[in-house]
């Protein structure tokens, strides 16, 4: 897990090529025999223009800054609550602007996000 200051210090290119989104990519497992959700999570810090970042052209340059921390992670929430809770602990002010569904039982989701504390 990386903070937003320390992100930046690790890859200051990140704030030349443009704007810089937050993109999230949770897989939804099932539920176990409790009732609580199984997921997973990932979230990487892309730059450059909504176009290119939305069509993962800019995929390339992506810095990657939470995972989530077991294989499968039991919580209460879906994976994308998770995975925002921890991203706000770590100082991201975050504006939605997208979600992507993957194919199937729409339990893939990809969902983007730009970086309000980048400028």
């Amino acid at each position: 897990m990386k903070s937003y200051a320390e992100a930046i210090a690790t890859r200051p290119d990140l704030l030349t090529k443009g704007d810089l989104f937050l993109t999230l990519e949770t897989f939804d497992f099932s539920r176990d025999i409790n009732g609580n959700t199984i997921n997973k999570y990932r979230a990487a810090l892309v730059s450059g223009d909504e176009q290119s970042v939305l069509n993962w052209y800019a995929a390339a340059n992506e810095l990657e800054i939470l995972k989530s921390p077991y294989r499968r992670e039991q919580s209460h929430n879906d994976g994308a609550s998770a995975a925002l809770y921890r991203l706000g602990l770590l100082g991201y002010e975050l504006e939605y602007i997208t979600t992507q569904y993957g194919p199937g039982k729409r339990r893939a989701y990809r969902i983007f996000y730009r970086v309000k504390n980048a400028k």
